[in-house]
């Protein structure tokens, strides 16, 4: 199956009757919709089906927008030849980033479906156009490399020092006692975002929970084994970096969790970092877990899973003047335990309001994810918490097979300023459908 990219060979083989269909679509704006049934009348079949398989095989995606077509019955509909899966949330990602949503499986909004128009020709426009999105794609391509390629890494012998845009953005300190961890991690204008403990002590700084450090990702009962506070010595261990990819901005690597002295299970992290035109920063983990020693259990725990440890000026609580907002319109106190497709934690710092947003990728598991994000400082996203949140009765486990692997991705956006929810929902969005074509 071809993923969705640049016209290829497979675009001189299309035939005479996908060609209208295509160009048909094409009519179908952005934050439209159109049904299977409409565009078959369009193109002037009776076969609604005939028309899903030339969608199926539609290789100018998303140039032609075959995730504007849903089921007359409002719901979906398949995508790529799949009704549901990581085809399914890809098109609802694509639908989301163009404002439309659904509620009850169905299209919430049911003024978005339209009539689509068959061009004149049909031929006209399907080459040009696509050239056109293409040339914007490939120029966008470039201004990303450009940015990726503003990013260093300097190794010494425990610690990574990365620079963005040529500013110091943080330290990987790799060989951590409990678990890698990125600290400090830094503002745009230099001041720490995160708390300095248990590294060093700030006056006014809490000095409890010695697990909090930087920015981190790990789990508080993996097959029984707590890697959050590692009571009983759990550590994740670093193992390699398997890149360090400046011009790309990149760095991978290799980790075991180590329980009781044997391998629970092994990870792979994909790190990426590239400078916003906000002046700040971003930082985006892509982690693959794997039940490499035997089958997993991620326990029902409200401790993990991408977690920050913020310093006392960004706090909500005294002496700190910060802001807790998530997606879903619950600030402070009443964003924790939420399910949420972002959260954002802003306040005054060093003179410039600044802060740190978490955005939950679509494909995560149990995508929109819980937050264990407290008025003190802690900010995490945990999928796994769910008796622990409230949201169940009844405790409940997540489960990977042996030899299977379960994969996280997160953005994690430093900024300047208190962006507001319209801002942060746009931003999220065009993440979410700018990545919903990638496979793991």
């Amino acid at each position: 199956m071809q993923r969705a990219g640049s016209p290829g060979r497979a675009a001189c083989q299309v035939t005479e009757f996908a060609r209208r269909v295509y160009d048909a679509l094409r009519t179908v704006r952005r934050g439209r919709v159109t049904t299977y049934a409409r565009l078959a009348k369009a193109v002037g079949v009776a076969s609604p089906r005939a028309v899903g398989r030339a969608l199926r095989d539609n290789p100018w995606a998303p140039w032609v927008p075959c995730h504007r077509v849903i089921a007359s019955d409002l719901r979906p509909g398949g995508y790529r030849g799949q009704v549901r899966g990581r085809a399914a949330a890809e098109k609802l990602a694509r639908l989301a980033a163009e404002g439309v949503r659904f509620a009850g499986g169905r299209l919430a909004e049911p003024w978005r479906v339209v009539d689509p128009h068959p061009w004149a020709s049909s031929r006209r426009c399907t080459m040009s156009r696509g050239r056109m999105r293409t040339i914007r794609m490939l120029a966008a391509a470039v201004a990303l490399a450009a940015s990726a390629g503003e990013v260093t890494f300097e190794r010494e012998a425990e610690v990574v020092r990365i620079r963005v845009g040529g500013r110091p953005l943080a330290d990987y300190r790799f060989r951590h006692e409990r678990f890698p961890c990125f600290h400090p991690v830094l503002a745009p204008h230099g001041a720490a975002l995160t708390r300095a403990f248990p590294s060093g002590e700030i006056a006014g700084e809490s000095r409890d929970h010695p697990h909090h450090c930087g920015l981190w990702s790990t789990h508080g009962d993996l097959n029984g084994h707590d890697f959050w506070s590692s009571r009983n010595g759990e550590r994740i261990v670093h193992v390699a970096f398997l890149e360090l990819d400046e011009g790309g901005g990149r760095m991978v690597v290799s980790n075991e969790w180590v329980a009781g002295g044997a391998v629970v299970a092994t990870d792979r992290r994909v790190w990426r970092f590239r400078p916003t035109r906000d002046g700040g920063s971003e930082i985006e983990l892509e982690a693959f877990v794997h039940a490499s020693r035997g089958a997993l259990r991620f326990g029902d725990t409200k401790e993990g899973s991408l977690a920050l440890g913020l310093g006392a000026a960004l706090q909500p609580d005294p002496p700190g003047r910060g802001r807790i907002l998530n997606s879903e319109g619950h600030a402070d106190r009443a964003a924790w335990s939420r399910p949420a497709r972002w959260c954002d934690y802003s306040g005054p710092l060093g003179g410039e309001m600044v802060g740190v947003a978490i955005f939950d990728h679509p494909f995560n598991p149990r995508h929109p994810t819980g937050w264990h994000v407290r008025t003190y400082g802690l900010f995490s996203a945990n999928p796994f918490a769910r008796k622990s949140f409230g949201l169940l009765q009844e405790p409940e486990t997540f489960e990977v097979p042996a030899g299977g692997v379960v994969t996280f991705r997160w953005r994690v956006w430093i900024h300047r300023g208190e962006p507001s929810a319209a801002e942060l929902d746009r931003r999220f969005a065009e993440w979410a459908a700018r990545s919903a074509g990638d496979r793991p």
